[in-house]
C-alpha cells in the first residue's frame, strides 16, 4: 500500500510537499476508508484507501499526480534510454536557487508486510541520489545508497547481502543518468524485484480526457478477464448513460489510422500491418428493439466514465493505487461520487486497493473524512503548497465542502473583479 508521497523543486512545487495516506488518531470518522497496517514501522497505524487533492485553477495539484507518474517512469525506463539522452527534468524556476537544483521524490509503501522507504534525486544529466531502505523489523536496513559527488563521480554503499549490485557500479559510470533500481531489474536483481515491480506495475494512472473507447475496447475483448468486462457492462447498464449493451470491435489498425503510412517507414508498415484495432460498441434501447452506436456517437461524458470505470476494475482487482487527475472533468458530480465510493466498499475493494485524485467540485469532499482531503495553494512566488484539512477545525457534523466554497480553508481562486475592466468599470 501507499503510505506517503512527498515531491521537491519540480514543477510549482518548490520546497518538499507530502500527501500521506496514515490516517489521523485525533478523530473517528468514516472507519470504512481505514485499513490496518501489520508492516514494521507502522504496526499502531492505519491506511487510508483514498486521498484526494483540491484547490484553484493551476495551483499544483496535477503535479502531485504528475510527479508520482513521473518517479514511476524513471524507476521503469531510466535505464534503457540511450547514453547521449537526458532524464526529463522539470525544476522550480522562478527562483534562482532552484533553477538548477536537483528535483527530488521520496516514496513510502508496503509489500506485503514489509515496509520500503525509496528516494531519487536527478537533474536532466545524472541521478545525483538514490537510496532505498526496508523494515523487517522495527528499525530501517540499508538496502543500497547510490550518490553522484562534486567532481561526477558515482558511489554505491551497499550491505553484505547486497553485494550483488556490485557489478551495476561501472554501469552507471558510464550512464549516470539510470536509477539502481531499473538497471538491477533488468538484470534480474532478486532483492530488488518486489519493490521494483510495486513501483513499476502498482502505481497506475487514469486521464478522463483522454478516455476514448479504444481505451477499454481490450477489457471487451476478454483481455483483462471475463469478470472486469462482465462488471464494466453491469455499470454500463446501471449508470442512467441509455446503454444497455456494450461489445468489443476489433479492426485492422492502418486502416483506422488513416494517412499513418505517410509518415512510417516500409518497416514499421509491416509490423502494423496485421495488428489490430479495438474499440467499442454501444447497444441502446429503441421502441423497435436495440440499436447499435459507434463510439463516436457517445457523449465525451460517457467515454470519460466508463475510461476511468475500466481502470478501476483493474485497480481493484489488482489492489493497485489508481491516480485519477480531475476525477469530475466531463462527469456529473454523481457518476464522480459512485467511482469514489467503490473504494471504501469492503465488499468490492477486497484488496485494498488505493485512490488519489484530483477534483475541482466540492461536494466530493463530503464522502471524505478530513484526513483524506489535501488543500493546494500558489503563493505570489509562484510556489505551490499542500496542506490537509484536518490541519483546520472543521466540525464532526459539518460539511467540508460548504466551508470550502465559503473560502473558509484557503484553496479557492480569487476572481473578484476579475471582467470589471471588460464592462468600462
Amino acid at each position: 500500500m501507499l503510505i506517503e508521497f512527498s515531491v521537491e523543486n519540480y514543477g510549482s512545487i518548490r520546497d518538499e510537499q507530502i500527501v500521506s495516506f496514515v490516517a489521523s488518531k485525533y478523530f473517528k470518522e468514516s472507519d470504512e476508508w481505514m485499513v490496518a497496517c501489520g508492516a514494521p514501522g507502522l504496526k499502531s497505524e492505519s491506511i487510508l484507501k483514498a486521498a484526494s487533492i483540491f484547490g484553484a485553477n493551476a495551483s499544483g495539484k496535477s503535479t502531485v499526480v504528475d510527479a508520482l507518474d513521473h518517479l514511476q517512469w524513471l524507476v521503469r525506463f531510466s535505464a534503457g534510454l540511450m547514453p547521449d539522452m537526458a532524464l526529463p527534468y522539470n525544476p522550480f524556476k522562478l527562483d534562482s536557487d532552484h533553477r538548477l537544483a536537483p528535483s527530488t521524490f521520496k516514496i513510502i509503501f508496503t509489500v506485503g508486510d514489509v515496509r520500503y522507504d525509496y528516494e531519487v534525486s536527478h537533474r536532466s544529466e545524472s541521478v545525483t541520489n538514490e537510496k532505498l531502505e526496508r523494515y523487517e523489523t522495527g528499525r530501517s536496513q540499508l538496502m543500497f545508497h547510490r550518490y553522484t559527488d562534486d567532481a561526477g563521480s558515482v558511489h554505491l554503499k551497499l550491505t553484505s547481502k547486497m553485494s550483488g549490485l556490485k557489478k551495476v557500479q561501472q554501469f552507471l559510470e558510464n550512464k549516470p543518468t539510470s536509477l539502481v533500481m531499473s538497471r538491477a531489474a533488468q538484470e534480474g536483481f532478486e532483492p530488488l524485484m518486489a519493490p521494483y515491480n510495486w513501483i513499476a506495475k502498482h502505481l497506475r494512472f487514469s486521464e478522463p480526457d483522454e478516455k476514448d473507447a479504444s481505451s477499454f475496447g481490450p477489457i471487451l475483448d476478454g483481455a483483462e478477464g471475463d469478470d472486469i468486462r462482465s462488471d464494466l457492462i453491469k455499470i454500463a447498464a446501471h449508470a442512467d448513460l441509455g446503454i444497455v449493451g456494450i461489445k468489443s470491435k476489433s479492426e485492422p489498425f492502418l486502416e483506422r489510422m488513416s494517412g499513418i503510412e505517410q509518415v512510417l517507414s516500409q518497416e514499421a508498415l509491416e509490423r502494423f500491418k496485421d495488428m489490430p484495432f479495438k474499440t467499442a460498441v454501444f447497444t441502446h434501447s429503441a421502441e423497435d428493439g436495440d440499436v447499435d452506436f459507434e463510439s463516436g456517437r457517445e457523449s465525451v461524458g460517457t467515454l470519460a466514465f466508463l475510461g476511468v470505470v475500466a481502470d478501476v476494475l483493474i485497480a481493484l482487482r489488482d489492489g493497485a493505487v489508481l491516480s485519477v487527475d480531475e476525477i469530475d472533468r466531463s462527469l456529473h458530480p454523481a457518476l464522480a461520487r459512485e467511482i469514489i465510493r467503490m473504494f471504501a466498499d469492503e465488499g468490492v475493494n477486497k484488496k485494498h486497493a488505493q485512490l488519489l485524485f484530483t477534483a475541482h467540485t466540492p461536494q466530493l469532499m463530503d464522502e471524505l473524512r478530513r484526513d483524506q482531503v489535501w488543500l493546494t495553494t500558489k503563493w505570489g512566488n509562484g510556489a505551490t503548497t499542500i496542506e490537509p484539512l484536518s490541519d483546520y477545525s472543521v466540525r464532526k457534523s459539518e460539511r467540508k465542502s460548504i466551508g470550502y466554497e465559503l473560502g473558509r480553508y484557503g484553496a479557492v481562486p480569487y476572481v473578484d473583479g476579475m471582467y470589471a475592466s471588460l464592462a468600462g468599470a
